[in-house]
C-alpha cells in the first residue's frame, strides 16, 4: 500500500533538535568532566556559605548551590553505556 514499504522503517527518528548538554551528556568522558567540575562548585558554595558571605549573596548562593545539586541528579539519572 501507500508507505508501506518504505526502506529504513526499523529506524528510530531524528530527533528534531537537541541541546548541546544532551550531546556531551551521551560521551562518557565528557560527563564525567562535567560532574567534577559541578562536584567542585558545589564545594566552594558550601564553603562560601559556611563561611559567612555577605547577606545580599547569601540567597544567590542558596539558589545556585540547589542549581548545582538539580544537574548533579540529572548527570546521575543518564544511564550510561558499560560495554
Amino acid at each position: 500500500m501507500f508507505g508501506m514499504n518504505k526502506k529504513g522503517k526499523d529506524k528510530e527518528p531524528k530527533p528534531f533538535f537537541e541541546f548541546p548538554l544532551q550531546k556531551d551528556i551521551q560521551n562518557p568522558d565528557k560527563l564525567k568532566e562535567m560532574m567534577e567540575s559541578a562536584e567542585k562548585q558545589i564545594l566552594h558554595l558550601k564553603k562560601a556559605i559556611q563561611t559567612g558571605a555577605k547577606p545580599e549573596e547569601y540567597e544567590q548562593l542558596g539558589t545556585l548551590l540547589h542549581a548545582y545539586s538539580a544537574l548533579l541528579k540529572v548527570f546521575n539519572a543518564v544511564p550510561t553505556k558499560n560495554k
